[in-house]
């Protein structure tokens, strides 16, 4: 029924041009002569759908009962008066109340029906169990235990460890760090006798002020992207390539996955889960349609006057509703253009070359000139309700979502390659960021050889298998893990086209990299955009007046950090490049 409701809606749209214009009246019978037998058709089998959930367990006054029954009444109320369904879509096929939405909803809730046990009972065919009795004093016993019990401390949330164990500091929930200590114990610990306690870290800005007051761990994971840099740049952290294995150690990575923890020749943290950004398309909506897949940008823009007749668009990261611009979103249209992020020797900026101009502009023009949507709130309510039935989304707020709580949608959607820029020599780059989650081991520990030995077991292939299919049958795929280990995520329980994409793209991942001063880069490079685009200010106007404000910071930064001294270099900064990594990949094999 919610695929029969998902092309009757498009088939409305198609029409409309997915306008809702209150003022204008619509004959869709003159369109669709049978919509009316349509629509009582779909409630007549939800109707026969409902009775036989109700018959299976009295359900009759259960919320999905209800949910059902909401839905028809939807469909019903449009049948009798089908023109009116253009301006009545939210009752229909968007919005929270809609009949989708409320079937959508209710699937899953269907599928997944809880199970819960007293007791099992394993006896002979003729011999059936005799009830088992629990005497009142001992109910009220076990009850003054459990209030006791309910006093002990929360092992995770305890600082500090044992002399004889290494401690972990983890930034994720309890399901994680429970399914991590588990593992932990039987693995790790059986085959290395070094004992390991978790700890939760509800908030790693914490490290900073933990590694002042001398209270940080060992090793940490699940640390964002950007904070091993302000950490190792004030030498708080271990330079993990010190390890004789290192380089043999990180050929299960995407070598662009590295570069933002690299500062001269050293690399100061692994990385443990990757994002991805790909393109998303509904491909019922764009079949309908008669609209190809772009593979580059010059198609995406070739697509948009048809997309747009339709009252769509093309959905783009720069359209994240905040106002700041991170290099999540911005770095690749530089990468893309073959533009250097930074001077060769790292003390000034390369926003100044044509190639960046060229890529601002383009990222600018996006919206300015070609239209597509300034803000989406979510991509994930746009992408379901057809709104925006292609575009680029990332691992959270695309696939998962879409995976687990969109089930109307099941079969409808395909995921393609981030488009490439097709430069002037014939080249195309697709290079896209993929910052997520990270380990690290902190330079004051006492444990640097069973520290760095955790570090290996925990991101091997056997280990990021075994915890990815772990979570997944423990609390089902919401809880898919997108381990930044290649071979450990060609695993993943995802169906192999999608898998094959995505191991694609990250052929083509590529992190910015860092260097003091780079935060102000990234900042003056979302204010660029916005004066262009909100101001309507010249693109070589704004980016100079930012690569001033971004050299006097990288050259103060520079200064502070003992690379420059009374305005001359003392100490060379090296810039790594994917090339860098891939030389030490190559010495590791």
């Amino acid at each position: 029924m919610l695929l029969d409701i998902n092309d009757l809606s498009l088939e409305i749209k198609r029409l409309t041009g997915n306008q809702v214009d209150p003022f204008k009246e619509w004959v869709i019978s003159d369109y669709i002569p049978d919509i009316e037998a349509q629509l009582v058709a779909i409630a007549d089998d939800l109707r026969a759908d409902l009775g036989v959930l109700t018959a299976v367990n009295d359900s009759g006054g259960s919320q999905e009962a209800l949910t059902y029954q909401m839905a028809i009444d939807n469909i019903l109320v449009l049948a009798e008066e089908p023109d009116e369904i253009p301006v009545r879509m939210n009752r229909f096929s968007e919005g929270s109340g809609s009949a989708a939405q409320l079937l959508g909803n209710l699937l899953p809730l269907l599928q997944n029906q809880p199970l819960a046990l007293d007791k099992i009972y394993i006896h002979s065919a003729d011999t059936p169990p005799e009830p088992v009795e629990v005497f009142f004093f001992t109910s009220l016993l076990e009850g003054i235990k459990r209030f006791f019990h309910s006093f002990r401390p929360d092992p995770y949330q305890s600082i500090g460890a044992a002399e004889d164990e290494l401690e972990v500091w983890v930034n994720r929930p309890r399901q994680y760090v429970d399914l991590m200590q588990l593992i932990t114990d039987q693995t790790f610990t059986q085959e290395t006798g070094v004992n390991v306690k978790f700890s939760i870290m509800p908030d790693e800005s914490k490290l900073v002020l933990a590694n002042a007051a001398g209270i940080q761990p060992d090793v940490a994971f699940g640390v964002s992207t950007n904070v091993p840099y302000e950490l190792a740049i004030r030498n708080a952290l271990i330079d993990l390539r010190a390890f004789d294995d290192f380089d043999e150690t990180i050929n299960i990575y995407s070598p662009g996955a590295l570069l933002s923890y690299v500062i001269n020749d050293s690399v100061y943290a692994i990385p443990e889960t990757q994002d991805f950004w790909v393109t998303f398309y509904r491909r019922d909506i764009m079949e309908s349609l008669g609209i190809p897949i772009p593979q580059t940008w010059d198609e995406v823009i070739e697509i948009l006057p048809e997309l747009q007749r339709y009252g769509m668009n093309y959905n783009t990261p720069l359209s994240s509703p905040t106002s700041g611009k991170n290099y999540l979103l911005t770095a690749p249209y530089l990468f893309n253009y073959d533009a250097a992020l930074y001077s060769e020797n790292g003390l000034a900026t390369g926003l100044q070359s044509d190639e960046a101009i060229e890529a601002v502009k383009f990222m600018a023009e996006s919206f300015t000139v070609y239209g597509m949507p300034l803000t989406t709130a979510s991509f994930y309510d746009s992408f379901r309700y057809g709104r925006l039935p292609i575009g680029i989304s990332n691992f959270a707020d695309g696939y998962l979502k879409l995976t687990t709580a969109a089930p109307e949608l099941n079969g409808l959607w395909e995921i393609s390659l981030y488009p490439a820029t097709v430069l002037e020599d014939g080249r195309e780059l697709r290079y896209a960021t993929g910052s997520a989650q990270a380990g690290i081991m902190f330079a004051n520990t006492d444990k640097q050889d069973e520290g760095w030995e955790f570090m290996k077991w925990w991101m091997s292939t056997e280990t990021q298998v075994d915890f990815q299919e772990q979570l997944i049958l423990n609390y089902g795929l919401e809880y898919l893990w997108n381990s930044a280990n290649l071979e450990a995520f060609a695993a993943s329980p995802i169906p192999d086209e999608h898998k094959e994409v995505i191991l694609e793209q990250w052929e083509w991942l590529q992190e910015p990299i860092k260097l003091p001063g780079s935060y102000m880069q990234e900042r003056e490079l979302s204010n660029a955009w916005n004066a262009i685009v909100f101001e309507g200010v010249n693109p070589r106007v704004a980016i100079d007046s930012s690569v001033i404000i971004i050299n006097r910071e990288i050259t103060r930064k520079m200064e502070e950090f003992g690379y420059i001294q009374d305005g001359v270099v003392v100490q060379e900064f090296k810039i790594p490049t994917i090339q860098t990594v891939e030389g030490w990949m190559e010495n590791g094999n």
